[in-house]
């Protein structure tokens, strides 16, 4: 992704990313949070290299080891103080100005000035995406103000904030704006979504099988796949056993790709481009071209080495792959579709011919010369190091609540996926025609929704209708996720006995992010020393002084036979919040729920 969008900024083109931003990574926040910290202390090189070199004071690279070449031992501020450059003498006057006024100043303040003498918002503002960048330089602000809310705080503080905020990450809320710009997303984020064109990229790369040639190969139902040994001959072959559980494992591993090859074509409403990039473009079409005609497409589907292999088993088949033909010959009956592709072939641009290993390694090392006595030994003893945690190096090191749902990958398929398709193509419906949301849209309208609301502004439908007026009025809910709350499911919520404690003023809190570390033990053998960051997003805490209820909010479609089982599916995740949150507030947990829209039923999860 990050070569994509490198590849669209050179040539101007705005792009987002679906992944989200830390915003003490951004550049403008990572530039002020800089000047922040050598107000605090000057003699800090790294934090004082970064605010030299950004857009705001404009040093170079050269001006820099120019300065460090005379004195590669004193600190780099020093340096800039003795220096007698005017651009040297210009920095250090804006810097002292500062840091005598923020003994004075408080937080919020000292920002302020540091955007009047530096001019640091306007500058960034100027640059692509400025709207997006000053955003970020108010949200950081607010952050300051906020820290200092209660108390004066000093700047030393502050920078020890956001270093803590810094190890949990810092996720900037708002959805960026996607208007006029290309969106860079995984085929798994793009699950439930659709673009009127979409860029499918990177159908050359190959099915991962290295799971496959291990010498022990495990299936849950044909059992353990060995090889057999022969002594005598000195050679190693596979059983028929693990013929049969390789086999197994890659057809499963080719049903899984295939399934997100199909995910990733059903996103487009309009246009659908794929590309496909190979170095030997002419035989991987000849390849193709041979076997069309002789096997099933069963068992062509089931050779493919990557997803760009079925592509052109359907491009080969068509009658406008004319430039497909002319590389790897004729397909023996092609076919005019209704709908037909348009199908090209571009070649890359010529580069410099790579410089062999053999080259290279006789330009390092020159000839080969014997081993000194003794230097086998230690070689020997070196290479047969065995490292003591290799189950620490195998496990994740971090793991999020969610993901301890357990929902097998064909179920949450099914879930995200649309449903499929007839072959016969069909129109996408005209934009008067009112279509039916998305689950996915509509659990985060609700989500938003209980997320922002005043409880105690919840006593009546009315109420409730005004409090979401007011937050779409604020741009807290935007007008298509105020259409999608579902009023009288959340207010159906305020008439229970939980509902009525929050709207009389019950304490609590709401999408509470947390990190902490668990216990290794619990992920799998091997890991009893190690330890594991769980994070996850808790949508509500009820605080009471015996102790603490969890509430998990869920808007999925749900009916009385499916309720016992759906809530198994979440047990793990809310066990997994329980935990968390009564290791922070150093409390009794009493209560562990779930709150189904659909049915207006909470679930206690013993």
């Amino acid at each position: 992704g990050q070569a994509f969008q490198s590849a669209l900024n050179l040539r101007g083109i705005r792009c987002v990313s679906s992944k989200g931003q830390n915003l003490l990574e951004t550049a403008e926040i990572s530039t002020l949070r800089a000047i922040l910290q050598i107000i605090s202390n000057p003699r800090q090189d790294i934090p004082l290299l970064a605010a030299l070199m950004s857009p705001v004071f404009c040093f170079t690279a050269g001006e820099l080891a120019h300065l460090r070449s005379g004195d590669q031992s004193s600190c780099l501020y020093d340096l800039l103080a003795a220096a007698d450059t005017p651009k040297a003498a210009g920095f250090i006057k804006t810097l002292e100005g500062l840091r005598r006024k923020a003994r004075l100043l408080r937080i919020a303040q000292l920002i302020e000035q540091i955007f009047v003498e530096t001019r640091l918002d306007r500058i960034f503002g100027a640059m692509m995406d400025g709207e997006r960048r000053e955003e970020h330089l108010r949200q950081f602000y607010s952050l300051a103000v906020d820290f200092e809310a209660t108390l004066r705080r000093d700047l030393s503080r502050f920078l020890e904030h956001l270093d803590a905020l810094e190890e949990q990450g810092l996720t900037v809320e708002e959805e960026p704006d996607r208007t006029g710009a290309v969106t860079l997303m995984s085929i798994h984020k793009s699950k439930g979504l659709e673009f009127p064109v979409v860029f499918l990229c990177g159908l050359s790369r190959r099915f991962h099988s290295e799971s496959q040639r291990s010498q022990v190969l495990i299936d849950s139902k044909l059992g353990l796949g060995l090889s057999a040994l022969d002594e005598p001959r000195r050679i190693r072959y596979p059983t028929i056993a693990k013929w049969a559980v390789s086999a197994k494992m890659g057809a499963d591993s080719r049903a899984e790709e295939l399934r997100v090859l199909y995910v990733a074509m059903t996103r487009a409403k309009d246009r659908l481009i794929m590309t496909y990039a190979s170095r030997t473009l002419d035989k991987d079409l000849q390849r193709v071209s041979q076997r069309l005609g002789l096997c099933s497409d069963a068992q062509l589907a089931a050779e493919a080495g990557c997803p760009g292999d079925w592509v052109l088993l359907e491009a080969m088949n068509r009658s406008e792959a004319g430039e497909l033909f002319a590389l790897g010959g004729s397909s023996p009956e092609p076919g005019v579709a209704q709908h037909p592709w348009r199908i090209t072939v571009s070649k890359a641009r010529a580069e410099t011919p790579e410089t062999s290993i053999a080259q290279v390694q006789e330009a390092m090392f020159g000839q080969i010369q014997s081993l000194p006595q003794g230097t086998k030994d230690r070689l020997r003893e070196g290479l047969g190091f065995q490292y003591a945690h290799m189950a620490a190096t195998r496990a994740p090191s971090k793991q999020t609540a969610t993901q301890r749902k357990g929902r097998q990958k064909d179920q949450e398929a099914a879930e995200q996926a649309p449903e499929l398709r007839e072959q016969a193509k069909k129109y996408r419906s005209p934009a008067f025609i009112k279509q039916e949301p998305s689950g996915r849209l509509v659990g985060n309208a609700m989500h938003r929704a209980m997320q922002f609301l005043r409880f105690e502004a919840c006593g009546s439908l009315s109420e409730l209708r005004q409090e979401l007026d007011r937050l779409t009025q604020r741009g807290v809910l935007s007008r298509q996720q105020r259409e999608l709350v579902r009023e009288d499911e959340i207010f159906a919520f305020f008439q229970t006995e939980l509902g009525r404690k929050l709207y009389r003023g019950a304490e609590v809190v709401r999408e509470f992010k947390f990190s902490i570390l668990d216990d290794g033990s619990r992920y799998g053998p091997g890991l009893e020393e190690e330890q594991v960051l769980l994070q996850g997003v808790v949508d509500c805490a009820v605080l009471e002084p015996e102790g603490i209820t969890i509430l998990d909010f869920k808007t999925d479609f749900v009916t009385e036979q499916s309720l016992s089982s759906l809530s198994e599916r979440y047990r793990l995740q809310v066990d997994a919040y329980a935990e968390a949150m009564g290791r922070i507030f150093q409390c009794r947990v009493l209560k562990k729920l779930l709150y189904f829209f659909r049915l207006g039923r909470f679930v206690e999860l013993s």
